[in-house]
């Protein structure tokens, strides 16, 4: 909600004077066929993950020129930024969104010189309970089976919320723009698909080897 984040920043500002790190994390996720997941749970996806990173930078950023100080937004992509999945359309698409807004947004501050920077973080699985809701359809035990997996994977195999923290911190102190803290399988999985789009191949589920 637009007004929620403006007097967020109304309150921070208020309360301590200055804001250095702006972070926008805010991401939900329902799996599910494309053309099952009701089309509110896609505006859903979208307003949280897309427009809650450009209400953040819209209420944020400003204030954070004026300042004239060192600062930085840190944008929560996802690995999902780089590789499509199945059953994951709305989160991928606004993934790559966050990555493109990114981007844009640090050309933009380069071209109005002030000394505010930009980072993308793009982790992998973490152990969260993001995979929470999915949409179910009858007899169809396909992407209830793919969607299980990815849960199985992020809770088994994902790092911790502060591991994920330190990393972040990591890249910030090092000033990178791609934070990207499980940078294996991606480099793989990422190669795969910017090979495929040069050789104008037709999408395939990449795989890591």
């Amino acid at each position: 909600d637009p007004a929620s984040v403006e007097a967020l920043a109304d309150h921070a500002y208020a309360a301590f004077g200055q804001v250095d790190l702006l972070f926008n994390n805010a991401g939900v996720l329902i799996g599910g066929k494309s053309w099952d997941i009701p089309a509110d749970k896609w505006a859903w996806q979208l307003q949280v993950n897309v427009l809650g990173v450009v209400h953040g930078i819209a209420s944020f950023v400003p204030r954070m020129i004026a300042a004239g100080r060192p600062a930085r937004v840190i944008n929560t992509g996802s690995m999902a930024s780089f590789i499509a999945a199945p059953y994951m359309g709305p989160y991928s698409a606004s993934k790559f969104a966050v990555l493109a807004i990114s981007e844009t947004l640090a050309l933009e501050l380069q071209g109005e010189q002030a000394p505010v920077s930009v980072s993308v973080l793009c982790p992998g699985p973490v152990q969260t309970d993001i995979f929470r809701e999915t949409v179910t359809m009858q007899d169809d035990t396909t992407s209830d089976r793919t969607v299980g997996m990815m849960r199985d994977i992020t809770v088994n195999q994902g790092i911790t919320p502060d591991e994920l923290a330190a990393r972040a911190f990591a890249g910030i102190d090092e000033g990178q723009f791609w934070i990207i803290p499980q940078p294996d399988p991606l480099d793989t999985l990422y190669r795969q698909r910017a090979e495929a789009m040069l050789e104008r191949r037709n999408p395939g589920i990449a795989m890591p080897g």
